[in-house]
């Protein structure tokens, strides 16, 4: 496998180098081996949300039928409270 080399900010690594002193229970046994998983997931986390969105996009009704839906659901929240409120002495 090729790697490829990144900088961090020397502050960052030494945050995670403290962070994986004080927390040996969680295996980590390098800064490069941390930022390397934390890099990996983040990736898979916006894989994940970017397909949801696509799917959620395939599936939304137009947007101007959300519009609607939402005015809709304003005037009607606005007059229950109408309804519920007491009058003005």
């Amino acid at each position: 496998m090729r790697y490829k080399g990144v900088q961090v900010p020397e502050a960052l690594a030494e945050r995670v180098k403290h962070f994986i002193t004080l927390h040996k229970e969680l295996g980590y046994v390098s800064v490069k081996e941390f930022i390397q998983d934390s890099v990996r997931r983040r990736v898979e986390q916006v894989q994940k949300l970017i397909e949801y969105e696509e799917r959620d996009k395939q599936s939304a009704p137009p947007l101007q039928e959300c519009g609607k839906a939402s005015e809709t659901a304003s005037n009607s929240v606005a007059q229950t409270v109408a309804d519920k409120a007491p009058e003005a002495p």
